[in-house]
């Protein structure tokens, strides 16, 4: 009996896009629902980069399509799970949670091999000749890495994987969730992707002792509190319940959720329901101490002065500004 592969059909619309004219911008997401994983895929192209993010949670070891039509340089971001990837020029290359590295490889196929549990991966994939432009020549590893680029061997900047920061994650978070007109949106992507690159690139050379990181089963328990509290904007929650409900302490949940954002729990916390209320004031008609209410204020003169604090304007001199 043939086994269905989830990935199947967005294995072949990925090949026909590829060979699409690369001034195109494209942009779609796609809902996956197989028996051995589930979750989204997000992918933008435009001129010579490819955006994608990988979010499953996966029931038994399943593999990736990997794809390189053409030479490419792929910036690699491990957010959750570890995996190995297998193509024709390379085989087990290990790739752990909270790590990232940038590779260069030929035009080849092959398989992310991933376990049980979540897991989240973020690449961009450009052309060797955008990757040169902002290439620091002066580092004997980077010259070593464009060599390799020359004879169109697979390689990787760093054989030690860099270990991902909160700047990069804010980075990656930026460029997968900001909306725009298309025109807009391409001049904000290409500059964020210089910013990944140059935070990558600055870490990738960097000769130091590691630093210590978030345990994998922590880092799970951290996205998983994020994501509580994106979809809980408008409640409101001790530390204590938020640890609970994720199956840790206070003291973990405090202490690793700064680690991996840059930011306290309720730092975020704050700073999701502005960022919401931004959105509601701009894209509907909801009056302002409804959008209060929603967002978890009860007064709607507190929630004034907080959006105030954070954007520097009140709620209805923003949405006046809107309309203008």
């Amino acid at each position: 009996m043939h086994k269905e592969n989830p990935f199947e059909s967005f294995k072949k619309d990925s090949r026909i896009s590829q060979s699409s004219n690369n001034q195109v911008f494209t942009e779609r997401e796609i809902d996956l629902n197989g028996s051995e994983s589930k979750g989204t895929i997000r992918e933008i192209k435009f001129d010579s980069i490819h955006i994608m993010r990988i979010s499953l949670r996966i029931s038994q070891e399943t593999s990736i399509p990997f794809m390189a039509n053409e030479h490419k340089v792929v910036l690699f971001f491990s957010l959750l799970g570890d995996s190995e990837l297998n193509t024709n020029f390379v085989k087990n290359l290990s790739i752990t949670t909270g790590t990232h590295n940038i590779f260069y490889t030929a035009p080849t196929m092959g398989k992310i091999n991933c376990g049980c549990g979540r897991y989240e991966v973020f690449y961009i994939g450009m052309s060797p000749e955008l990757f040169r432009e902002y290439f620091p020549r002066e580092e004997e590893v980077f010259e070593r890495f464009n060599d390799k680029m020359n004879q169109s061997d697979f390689t990787v900047l760093r054989k030690e994987q860099g270990l991902l920061n909160h700047r990069m994650i804010h980075v990656i978070e930026d460029i997968c969730y900001f909306e725009s007109q298309q025109f807009i949106k391409k001049i904000f992507l290409k500059a964020k992707v210089i910013e990944l690159l140059s935070l990558q690139l600055n870490e990738l050379c960097m000769i130091c002792n590691p630093v210590p990181v978030v345990r994998p089963e922590d880092a799970e328990k951290m996205y998983e509190v994020k994501r509580f509290i994106t979809e809980h904007l408008g409640e409101n929650h001790s530390l204590t319940e938020l640890a609970h409900l994720v199956g840790t302490n206070d003291y973990t949940l405090k202490k690793e959720f700064k680690e991996l954002f840059g930011t306290t729990v309720f730092g975020f916390w704050a700073d999701a329901k502005m960022e919401n209320a931004q959105k509601l004031l701009s894209e509907t008609g909801k009056d302002i101490k409804e959008i209060s209410e929603i967002t978890g204020y009860k007064n709607p003169q507190h929630f004034s002065t907080a959006f105030k604090r954070k954007f520097g304007i009140t709620p209805s001199h923003f949405r006046k500004n809107i309309k203008n």
